[in-house]
């Protein structure tokens, strides 16, 4: 996928590290075993954010989405680490989301 352009922000406020990444992606049109396919256009940005809330307890919460004018994903994780000593323990929630775009029948072609 040819990148158009992008974005990266990140900063350190105190206990907590917020960032943020966006790529914007061009179309693109290619033979897939003698079947003419394109890639459509794709926003997708990436925005995260980390801190301690405890000495030794750090949260993170990230967003992920990409859109297209065929298909919506969107997902949000939710990590925790705990460090005690030796001792490194982490545990991760994901939940994910898809929907098909309303400009799509159940054929994948474009209504008019």
């Amino acid at each position: 996928m040819p990148i158009l352009g992008g974005t990266k922000y990140t900063d350190r406020l105190g206990r907590f590290s917020p960032a943020r990444w966006a790529a914007v992606t061009a179309a693109l049109t290619y033979d897939y075993y003698g079947t003419r396919a394109t890639e459509p256009s794709v926003s997708t940005q990436w925005p995260r954010s980390d801190g301690s809330v405890l000495r030794e307890l750090a949260i993170g919460l990230l967003y992920v989405g990409k859109d297209n004018d065929r298909v919506a994903n969107h997902g949000v994780e939710l990590d925790a680490t705990l460090r005690e000593g030796n001792f490194s323990g982490q545990v991760m929630l994901a939940v994910p989301s898809s929907a098909t775009s309303v400009d799509y029948g159940p054929d994948r072609s474009r209504r008019l």
